[in-house]
């Protein structure tokens, strides 16, 4: 692929986006969510820099899309997980052997190192990672509002009826938000670095918006069901209340093993 080489004739470099940027329009029109996860996938194989031309290449819809929420997690995990033989992809980039005498004080050469001085890491394999505002531009494009209003009942006109939530119901809602925040703590794991530190502040905030979500949530279907009688449903207040605080719980242990997150 053209964008995984190096190319210094920037007229051929512009001409290759826009021929992308042609035949994606038309693979988000016609494509599969198999299709678009394969673009995710070459798009996060690609050289650090793609949040300059590939953004909008990533489209994710939840709302009136009967595979969204598939599309939604199944492009999260890629995102958060680490890419499988980018050093492969990416060979033709690797830069050539410098002078070892260029490798001092006043070469140029920075290194990223943690909060104890230490070499955060290999100068010799740096350059495969992707930049930071790569990963946050492309983490803005997942519609993690339209994923709650799906996973809220929000109704076609806007309404939120909180207080028709059954039981089961909210039983699927703690399942699919601890999912969710499964996903982002391996990212949290992944991109536990000096380079990423804004990053993982931004997946330990979403991870915050996700509990305060279902939190909301909750606060509101307790205060509908308390002394409702429940006691022919197959969960009661008091069993949900456990699975609330034990995803409350799983998040926050999440967040403090993240050392970059403070």
């Amino acid at each position: 692929m053209f964008t995984r080489r190096v190319n210094e004739d920037t007229q051929f470099h512009d001409d290759i986006l826009l021929w992308l940027q042609k035949l994606v329009s038309v693979l988000q029109r016609v494509g599969c969510p198999g299709d678009h996860l394969f673009l995710l996938n070459h798009i996060l194989r690609c050289p650090a820099g793609v949040s300059k031309w590939a953004v909008p290449f990533i489209q994710i819809k939840v709302l009136n899309n009967p595979s969204g929420v598939f599309h939604f997690m199944q492009s999260l995990a890629l995102l958060m997980s680490p890419v499988k033989n980018r050093a492969e992809f990416l060979c033709h980039m690797k830069p050539s052997e410098r002078n070892p005498s260029s490798s001092g004080p006043a070469s140029g050469t920075w290194t990223l190192v943690d909060e104890g001085g230490e070499e955060d890491e290999d100068p010799e394999t740096s350059w495969i990672l992707l930049n930071e505002d790569d990963l946050v531009i492309l983490l803005s494009q997942f519609p993690f509002h339209e994923l709650f209003q799906h996973l809220l009942g929000f109704k076609a006109k806007g309404d939120y009826l909180p207080e028709t939530t059954i039981p089961q119901e909210m039983m699927k809602i703690f399942a699919f938000a601890n999912s969710l925040v499964e996903l982002l703590a391996v990212g949290l794991e992944t991109f536990n670095r000096a380079r990423y530190r804004q990053f993982v502040k931004r997946i330990g905030y979403m991870i915050r918006m996700i509990l305060g979500y279902v939190s909301d949530h909750w606060a509101q279907y307790v205060s509908h069901n308390q002394g409702s009688g429940l006691a022919l449903q197959p969960y009661s207040v008091e069993k949900l209340q456990v699975e609330f605080d034990e995803l409350f719980l799983r998040a926050v242990l999440h967040v403090l093993k993240a050392k970059s997150f403070s």
